[in-house]
């Protein structure tokens, strides 16, 4: 991403006809990108499904593997939450809180600062556009814990991998 120093969301161009619609990522005027979201930029796209219930850490990607990302909610219903990792804040460690469902189509950009995830209410699909290779041994997993009281649902109903729930006692 170029020029932008926070995470931020981006409702995608609806094109409506008789026949349903069109939906544009990186829409522009005039020849002229009106995101920061150079596509040139992406290295990989990939989509993950995920039943309700599950929990999705909150990944960052370290080392040379940083990434930043557009994350995409394809279908679905999620609670979305982004973690400030910049040591050199005084607000290290905000989190920003958000409800989508995939009715409304939102992207949201993600740099690569930030650790990632998401809690799933109803079956949904997600895209990621990752600006660098997707890399598990780069990944780092903060913040899980404080994710709990945001959701107010008993965690031992949620489906997480052994990963993220090994994160649950990490500090940011």
């Amino acid at each position: 991403m170029k020029n932008q120093t926070d995470a931020f969301d981006e409702r995608l161009t609806s094109i409506p006809d008789l026949r349903g619609s069109l939906l544009k990522l990186f829409p522009t005027k005039g020849g002229v990108p009106e995101v920061v979201w150079d596509i040139s930029q992406t290295q990989e796209i990939f989509f993950t499904r995920s039943k309700a219930g599950v929990f999705r850490g909150l990944l960052a990607q370290r080392g040379e593997h940083s990434s930043d990302k557009v994350v995409l909610l394809i279908q679905g219903k999620i609670t979305d939450f982004l973690i400030d990792l910049r040591s050199e804040r005084k607000d290290l460690g905000s989190m920003q809180v958000r409800k989508m469902d995939g009715s409304v189509p939102i992207a949201i950009f993600v740099l690569d600062y930030y650790a990632h995830g998401y809690y799933v209410h109803e079956e949904a699909t997600v895209m990621y556009l990752y600006s660098n290779v997707h890399c598990q041994d780069c990944e780092v997993v903060k913040g899980n814990n404080r994710v709990i009281p945001k959701l107010g649902i008993p965690i031992d109903t949620w489906i997480v991998s052994k990963k993220d729930r090994d994160a649950f006692s990490e500090s940011i």
